[in-house]
């Protein structure tokens, strides 16, 4: 399986709450994200706190989209 494949299927596991699946995710990407960040910013800090900012958001929100599907709640 490529590597897009790979990632494919990652996302789809973390839209279901897959914790590996977000490992998964960072691992793959971390360094070629990290690298486009410090390119733009000049700060491989500040670049590393982004990317796991966005990865956090996004597991946030897939947990509340699984609690409103589960619960009911928007």
């Amino acid at each position: 399986m490529n590597g897009n494949l790979h990632t494919q299927e990652y996302w789809c596991q973390l839209r279901e709450g897959n914790t590996d699946a977000l490992s998964a995710l960072y691992q793959l990407h971390y360094v070629g994200l990290i690298n486009y960040g410090v390119k733009l910013t000049g700060d491989r800090d500040l670049a590393n706190d982004c990317f796991t900012a966005v990865l956090l958001d996004l597991w946030e929100k897939g947990t509340r989209s699984r609690r409103s599907v589960i619960y009911g709640h928007t």
